[in-house]
């Protein structure tokens, strides 16, 4: 059922195997053409109340499907590429106020790779890539290699909206909320808000960016 059809009319449904969304009495597939299926009543609801406005746009109905179609080998592979770029990693040079301001956000999220043995990590102050040793790369595919179906998807998406593959990692953990998570990963822009003033449209960015961050959370917790 083509759900992006306009006076689409969703209902939801309990099977032995999770809750599903009709779209006008049919089933609601993934983009891949299998089952759509959530654990959760309540997410199912928040999903279908997303999918009225937002069709296949909306982030639940993506999310979801993602953990159903995933190709989990392609996902690891992918965050163990943006590793060398990670946000947390690269620190100003000056002004003084700013790479403080850096630490106080960045700061803790490597020492919570630290204790989950991802190490060692290297930072920086110069806009050349660094390249974490192969122990780190090892020691963090170690770590992926742990996560379940929810926690990979998580992790994806998180790193993504973050750039940043350790605030993803440590969103997934529940170690971040969605506000805080957010909030690590634009430092840089939050500082110069607060130095220069209020920018309409980074505002309105970093809101879209929060809300991701909050339905993301949503998903998160379901499970």
């Amino acid at each position: 059922m083509d759900i992006n059809k306009p006076k689409v009319t969703l209902s939801i449904a309990l099977t032995e195997n999770g809750y599903i969304i009709a779209a006008n009495g049919a089933n609601i597939t993934t983009p891949a053409g299998n089952e759509w299926l959530c654990p959760s009543e309540q997410l199912t609801i928040i999903a279908s109340e997303q999918i009225q406005q937002h069709g296949s746009n909306s982030q639940l109905y993506r999310l979801i499907s993602l953990m159903i179609d995933m190709q989990r080998t392609a996902i690891t592979d992918e965050l163990l590429s943006f590793f060398d770029t990670d946000l947390v990693c690269y620190y100003a040079k000056d002004p003084k106020d700013l790479v403080k301001w850096q630490q106080t956000y960045w700061s803790p999220i490597l020492q919570w790779a630290k204790s989950q043995k991802i190490t060692p990590l290297r930072t920086t102050t110069d806009t050349m890539p660094i390249t974490h040793s192969k122990t780190a790369h090892d020691a963090l595919e170690a770590y992926l290699d742990t996560l379940d179906d929810n926690q990979i998807v998580t992790a994806s998406v998180a790193s993504k909206l973050s750039s940043s593959v350790l605030t993803g990692l440590a969103f997934t953990a529940g170690i971040l909320t969605a506000e805080s998570a957010h909030n690590i990963a634009h430092a840089d822009e939050y500082y110069q808000q607060d130095r220069y003033g209020e920018d309409e449209l980074l505002t309105e960015r970093l809101e879209e960016n929060l809300t991701q961050f909050k339905q993301l959370q949503q998903f998160r917790d379901a499970f």
